[in-house]
């Protein structure tokens, strides 16, 4: 099991996240998208909770793990949202907790909530045989 600590060292982690803006989508304006601390707090224990669930054996586990990949890279992860159909009310909540705070909060990617984030992510899409290990 993954020690899930979170750290807030601002430590930069090479990333292979590409965060340059899609062709033909108009971006967000910033201003409409103001900082919610209480989105923050929902929604790191949420995604705490989700990214022990992806680590577990399960049907719902590699439904989470393919969601929390998606936040991670959209582009190398695609996620299907009919998926979330196979989740409980429980985990779908903690999802909807996370997805909230991701879009809405604005205050770091995905991966930023842990330590070694990146290397957290890459190594949840290595055990569910997403990406080889030499990748």
């Amino acid at each position: 099991m993954f020690d899930i600590a979170m750290c807030h060292d601002n430590q930069p982690e090479p990333s292979h996240v590409d965060s340059r803006p899609l062709p033909g989508i108009s971006q967000p304006d910033p201003a409409q998208y103001q900082p919610n601390q209480n989105l923050v707090d929902n929604g790191v224990p949420a995604l705490r909770r989700l990214f022990a669930i992806a680590h577990e054996d399960s049907g719902a586990s590699y439904v989470v793990a393919l969601f929390l990949l998606g936040l991670y890279n959209s582009k190398r992860f695609p996620f299907q949202l009919t998926d979330l159909r196979m989740l409980d009310r429980e985990c779908f909540d903690d999802v909807l907790r996370v997805l909230k705070m991701d879009t809405l909060a604005c205050s770091h990617s995905i991966d930023q909530y842990f330590c070694l984030g990146v290397k957290r992510f890459e190594q949840l899409a290595i055990d569910w045989g997403l990406i080889d290990s030499s990748d």
